[in-house]
């Protein structure tokens, strides 16, 4: 009898013990047996390429950066690898979270894969509903890993970083200029380049009256469209127009407050303007990071 109940013990101990493994096998087999370090605060890491870093860095460092978040049935959650261009960041003077902490450990041209638990990553990030992939991270099961990469491309200092952002500003200007020039050469119409300026125009109705001047308060119709036809703003689908004093340095819009200065009373005019001078270099209001934009201005009218 004894013999039997011990049999039943066993055979209930090995179901349980398979089940376990059948949910929990894969998390421990990557964290003990791949090749995972877990440093003295917890960070479950291993490096794909490079090595440790000897030596931390300090704040007054930049890195370049990609990386991805990779959810427990390997769905790809986050990857800024897709992006064109790496993520500036500060070198952290400290870790306040898993990526800050493993980030003190890399250095230039190095590859590592961190694991983080689920119920801390939605623990993290459970107020944070404006996040693109929010239902994804909120939708991994709870117990489990998801698995970080980090790249980083280089590590520079104030001199280095500045040289970096001048290079990529000439680079961006230059690939925005190129991107303008096609973009109005296949056009019916003629755009004239105002160099001094640095955007090009077609005026459709054109008149000799008088220009605004800064500090006037205007209105006009206006149409934002990319180059693709999609459109942005439209003060007609609005159903009013737009109102706004010029020469606002500081205004989001900042391609409202700059061309209405070079467009007469009575004119309409197509401008096909770079980044900067649209919106912002670094993107807003959907506009996309270094996105050229077709603004085009009509019925401005002074407000006295």
């Amino acid at each position: 009898m004894n013999l039997i109940k011990n049999k039943y013990f066993l055979i209930a101990l090995l179901v349980l013990a398979a089940a376990f493994l059948f949910f929990k096998g894969k998390d421990l087999y990557e964290r003990y047996f791949n090749s995972y370090k877990t440093d003295e605060n917890g960070l479950i890491y291993k490096f794909l390429e490079g090595d440790e870093a000897k030596m931390p860095f300090n704040s007054e460092y930049k890195m370049l950066i990609r990386y991805a978040l990779i959810g427990p049935a390997g769905d790809t959650i986050i990857n800024s690898f897709a992006a064109d261009t790496a993520t500036e960041a500060n070198y952290p003077d400290f870790g306040s979270n898993i990526i800050l902490a493993a980030l003190r450990k890399m250095t230039e041209h190095s590859l590592m894969e961190v694991l983080v638990e689920t119920d801390s990553m939605k623990r993290q990030f459970g107020n944070n509903r404006g996040l693109k992939n929010y239902d994804q991270l909120m939708e991994m099961p709870n117990g489990r890993y998801a698995k970080f990469v980090i790249e980083v491309g280089e590590i520079m200092d104030a001199h280095e970083f500045e040289v970096f952002r001048n290079k990529k500003l000439i680079f961006r200007v230059t690939a925005e200029a190129d991107a303008i020039d096609g973009y109005c050469d296949s056009l019916k119409q003629k755009y004239i380049l105002s160099s001094e300026n640095h955007f090009r125009y077609y005026k459709e109705v054109s008149t000799k009256n008088d220009t605004p001047r800064i500090g006037d308060k205007v209105s006009f119709n206006v149409e934002v469209t990319k180059f693709n036809g999609a459109p942005h703003m439209s003060t007609v689908m609005e159903g009013k127009k737009f109102v706004t004093t010029l020469g606002q340095a500081n205004h989001p819009l900042r391609a409202l407050q700059v061309l209405p200065l070079h467009t007469a009373y009575g004119e309409t005019i197509t401008y096909v303007v770079p980044s900067y001078l649209a919106y912002d270099a670094a993107g807003s209001y959907g506009v996309a990071p270094y996105e050229p934009l077709v603004i085009k201005i009509w019925d401005l009218t002074k407000i006295k």
